[in-house]
This record gives structure tokens, sequence and C-alpha cells, in this order.
């Protein structure tokens, strides 16, 4: 069966999807969709479709791209807080990383921004630092994308699994 996980990017149910994986429980594989894929279902972005009609919009629309899901469940930001509340994990960081990040992480980067950095080899990652390390998309220099914020996803769950993080 494939389940999608989808995490709003804010506390309120007609928010954006920040965070879109679809677990196959039988092969026990995460696919991570990227938030920016366009969906003509909605003629919007992914990330809008829970946003516009909620749990049902989102798996038609995931289905259309070729993910489809039987199930859905849905974290709002602030169940994602606690559960990542009190962890801390270190991830391994290949070269440095700088990113523009909103002054708050609920805001848009353009009321304000400030700069964040990872380095190498390794940053241990707690409170803000796990959120900025899950949500940094704007690189400082040069482009980036949702694809490299994901492969920060995936390293960051690795080393979650590693480490032991109670996800009950």
């Amino acid at each position: 069966m494939k389940l999608a996980v989808a995490v709003l990017d804010r506390d309120d149910w007609r928010s954006n999807t920040d965070i879109i994986v679809a677990v196959d429980t039988r092969r026990r594989s995460l696919t991570w969709i990227p938030r920016d894929l366009w969906s003509p279902r909605h003629a919007d972005r992914i990330n809008r479709a829970f946003a516009i009609g909620g749990g049902p919009a989102l798996l038609a629309g995931l289905r259309e791209l070729g993910f489809p899901c039987r199930g859905l469940i849905c974290l709002r930001r602030r169940a994602s807080e606690a559960a990542l509340e009190g962890v801390r994990v270190t991830v391994p960081v290949g070269e440095r990383l700088d990113f523009w990040y909103p002054l708050h992480p609920t805001r848009p980067i353009e009321e304000g921004r400030k700069q964040i950095s990872f380095a190498p080899p390794a940053e241990e990652l707690t409170g803000e630092r796990l959120h900025q390390w899950i949500g940094a998309r704007m690189m400082v220099g040069r482009a980036g994308s949702d694809l490299f914020r994901i492969a920060r996803q995936q390293t960051l769950l690795k080393a979650m699994l590693a480490a032991g993080v109670d996800f009950a």
C-alpha cells in the first residue's frame, strides 16, 4: 500500500504542504515529491493542492503526477515541531552550504532574511537549526532547488534512524 505523508508549512489546514513523501509500505521505500511539481489538475504547484481542496485534492494531484496513494497523513507545522522537539542529531556536510533564510520560519523570505550556513565535516542539528536544514531553499551566490533540499531531508532522516530517534 502506498500512503502519502505531507507536512504543512504553517499551522493552518489551509496551508501549502512543505514536504510530501509517498510511502510504499510493502517495499519499505520512500519517494519524496518535489513541492514545485506542476499539477495540471489544480493549475498550480502540487504543494498548493491540500490548501485548495484538502486530502482528496492532494491525493488526486499525486495520482495525476504518477504517485498513486491510497491514504494520506497530513501534519500541521506545530505537530512536526513537537515531533522534533528535543531531537539532537549530527548530519554529514560535504561542502559549505550558505542560504538565505526568513527572519522567522513561518514568514515569507521577502519580508526579511538572514544568512545561515552549514559547514563541513558535520553539523549538530537541534531546534531551529533542524528546521533550517529541512527548509532552506535559497542559496547565497548560486542556484538552489527543491531537489537539493530533498537530499538534505533524506540525509537528516538517515541520521535520525542511525541515532535511534524514537518516531513513536
